[in-house]
């Protein structure tokens, strides 16, 4: 008999800070993705008015991309 097993594939939620790519783990595997952008939110403020860009199956794990709106003060 042969037994089915179910695999998740890990995600990568990716936000660049001062150039730097932070590569943030995923919280919790049942969330949406926007679910996790609220969540980092509360660390990384200018998630707040980020937009999450799927980039698909990248080394075996789905990558998104957590694009932030840079403003200028004038």
């Amino acid at each position: 008999m042969t037994t089915l097993t179910q695999n998740s594939i890990e995600r990568i939620f990716k936000l660049d800070v001062g150039g730097d790519t932070l590569n943030l783990t995923d919280p919790n595997p049942e969330l949406s993705d926007e679910e996790v952008k609220d969540l980092y939110s509360a660390q990384y403020p200018q998630l707040l008015n980020a937009t999450i860009n799927n980039l698909g199956l990248v080394d075996e794990k789905i990558v998104f991309e957590f694009q932030t709106v840079a403003g200028t003060k004038g």
